[in-house]
């Protein structure tokens, strides 16, 4: 089996360094393959925001996760992204890390759980 999406993505965020709320929209692309004996999926992500205060925000750099399960009945696995993000002008850039859980039962019927989601400025 395997399924190849892209997902539309939209989102609020705050700058860890200015305060300034970001609206982010881009694509998720999800990548599940089956096979013998492991299966697995790939993520990876593109966006695009603007701040409150007019300011331009791009993720930067290439951004995947790859999580491997053995095979059913039942699966769980964890993944962390850490996703850079670039501002327009004088602006300072940041980093925002995501954890989510993902857990496959024995009918094959996803669930995916935001554990955590953290920012730094990085300057």
């Amino acid at each position: 089996m395997v399924a190849n999406e892209r997902l539309p993505l939209a989102f609020s965020l705050t700058d860890p360094c200015s305060g300034e709320e970001i609206a982010f929209s881009g694509e998720q692309h999800i990548f599940f393959m089956e096979g013998n004996p492991d299966f697995g999926f790939h993520i990876n992500f593109h966006l695009e925001g603007i701040g409150s205060n007019g300011t331009q925000y791009e993720q930067v750099g290439h951004n995947q996760t790859v999580t491997v399960f053995n095979q059913p009945p039942q699966q769980t696995g964890t993944s962390v992204q850490g996703i850079r993000i670039l501002s327009s002008g004088p602006a300072d850039n940041f980093v925002f890390g995501v954890t989510f859980h993902t857990t496959i039962n024995a009918n094959g019927e996803q669930t995916v759980v935001v554990n955590n989601v953290t920012t730094e400025c990085t300057g």
